[in-house]
């Protein structure tokens, strides 16, 4: 069954036997239809001559003659069916009995000419199979559409999913280099502030210890008389000056002094830690661990940036959720364009058409309900979304 006819004389047709419940489409090639093919949807008598089918179906009219009754009778191996339209069977009779007696060659060129017209009813322009073929085209090249409109957008959502897995890779990867740095500063800091910590303790408890002998000699030179009042002075200013000299090591090295040997124990470690973060490797750790922040933070804004780059260009203003959307949108029109070329190609030619017709009803009708706002609508073919898509 002729399904197309291309500007060059090819022919895509539909295979009408062998079994199968989708019937194969073939497309014949111009030279080959010239030389191995001829019209056999409805023809005259003249035209199908020759011909054996499965079955003839033979409509009896003004401008049937016997031969054509003959022609038409005698096609069909498995039946041959004569058709006639009558108020009964008398009527039929003398219809019959009338085209046995009709001799076309007496009947004129007007009526040759309708009865030319009568044979390729159905095949010209405006015919049904005309409607047919333009609805088949139609919907093919809406099916191609649709698919390369879903793959498109299926593109562009592997285009974002493959951004954000190579965003999330390239972010935990500098966010290890972050934990390394402050895992090495802490590290650094602990080995350098340690021994300062002993070191710091033990002079601040020195300091302390002289600080006490200097108070025991003090209160000691108040309670002795003359005597040894000469020898308590010294004691006492030995240990002044002891406690001077300690004094002024612990306050050069540390900065200040503690203040009991309570507070020597929460003295010593701040004084440690004040001294380590002066230390060269220290600093050095420290400013890895800044080095990587920055570059992390770099990093937060060129992954912002790719992201509003590739939305821009795959989505336009849409918002990045409508991607799938949009893909089973295009999909699910292209399967309902397939279902509806399919359920065309099994029917016959004037059913295909009728049907043809009242799609076109209801898609009117559609498109006024479509005129509310809160009405849905399906996805329109927009040709502009490959071109922005880009991929």
């Amino acid at each position: 069954m002729v399904q197309h006819v291309e500007e060059d004389g090819a022919v895509w047709a539909t295979e009408q036997s062998g079994g199968r419940k989708h019937q194969r489409i073939v497309t014949l090639s111009a030279d080959y239809v010239a030389e191995h093919t001829h019209l056999s949807y409805a023809s005259t008598a003249y035209g199908v001559q020759g011909t054996t089918v499965h079955e003839s179906h033979t409509l009896l009219g003004d401008a049937l003659s016997a031969a054509g009754v003959y022609v038409g009778m005698t096609r069909g191996r498995a039946m041959n069916q004569l058709h006639i339209v009558a108020a009964d069977l008398d009527e039929a009779r003398d219809q019959f009995t009338a085209a046995l007696e009709r001799d076309p060659a007496d009947r004129g060129l007007a009526e040759a000419s309708r009865a030319a017209e009568d044979a390729v009813r159905g095949l010209t322009d405006d015919g049904p199979a005309a409607l047919v073929n333009t609805e088949r085209a139609r919907l093919a090249a809406l099916i191609e559409h649709a698919d390369r409109q879903a793959q498109t957008w299926e593109q562009a959502a592997a285009a974002l999913d493959q951004q954000r897995q190579t965003h999330r890779v390239e972010q935990e990867k500098q966010q290890a280099v972050v934990a390394a740095a402050h895992a090495h500063a802490e590290q650094a800091s602990t080995d350098i502030t340690a021994p300062l910590i002993a070191q710091a303790t033990e002079d601040g408890t020195a300091y302390l210890a002289v600080q006490a002998r200097v108070w025991e000699a003090s209160t000691a030179s108040r309670g002795v008389g003359r005597l040894s009042r000469r020898a308590t002075q010294r004691s006492l200013a030995g240990a002044a000056e002891e406690h001077r000299a300690v004094e002024a090591v612990v306050r050069k090295r540390w900065g200040n002094l503690p203040l009991s040997r309570t507070d020597v124990h929460m003295w010593a470690p701040a004084a440690a830690q004040a001294q380590a973060a002066a230390h060269p490797w220290v600093i050095e750790a420290h400013q890895e661990v800044e080095r990587a922040r920055t570059e992390q933070a770099h990093l937060i804004r060129r992954h912002f940036d790719e992201r509003a780059q590739l939305r821009q260009r795959v989505l336009g203003q849409l918002p990045p959720g409508t991607v799938g959307a949009r893909a089973a949108e295009w999909h699910e029109l292209a399967d309902q364009a397939r279902r509806q070329l399919d359920e065309i190609q099994t029917l016959p030619v004037g059913q295909a058409a009728r049907l043809v017709r009242k799609r076109a009803e209801r898609a009117a009708r559609s498109v006024e309900q479509s005129r509310n706002p809160w009405q849905p609508s399906p996805p329109r073919p927009a040709p502009d979304d490959g071109q922005r898509l880009g991929l």
